[in-house]
């Protein structure tokens, strides 16, 4: 089996992180990797081994890059944080998209931008219970 491409290496690790966080298994992906860290050499021989196998789901050729890949130990760091940095990405984008929502919420009910902001608990509490009357310094 010939060496993996660097290239070839980054396209693998991608794909296989962004199935992960796709899932939202990130966190037992990492556990999992780090818990097998010592066992990466034959956890890529084991893939190897089962490679026939896999073959009739999965590309027998990324199988067998891939358990290359998992042989050396720089490319499970390069996984983890592959994952990691995708993980920060979604997380980036949830919060963006979650500000947006806000922005037209407080649109439609007239309100300026900046009232879309999130309200601490105890004032959304007091409002509730109390009435949009009391202000914000009030006990």
């Amino acid at each position: 089996m010939a060496e993996v491409s660097p290239e070839r290496r980054d396209q693998l690790i991608k794909m296989v992180a962004d199935q992960v966080v796709k899932r939202g298994m990130e966190t037992p992906a990492t556990f999992f990797v780090e818990m097998n860290r010592p066992l990466s050499f034959i956890g890529g021989q084991a893939l190897v081994f089962f490679a026939p196998i896999l073959g009739v789901v999965f590309n027998q050729q990324t199988i067998e890059e891939f358990a290359r890949l998992m042989e050396d130990r720089k490319n499970v760091d390069r996984l983890l944080d592959k994952i990691e940095e995708l993980t920060r990405e979604r997380d980036r984008e949830r919060q963006e998209w979650v500000r947006r929502q806000r922005v037209q919420r407080a649109a439609a009910k007239g309100l300026p931008p900046e009232e879309a902001e999130p309200r601490p608990l105890l004032q959304r509490v007091r409002s509730f219970f109390f009435g949009q009357g009391r202000k914000q310094g009030q006990a």
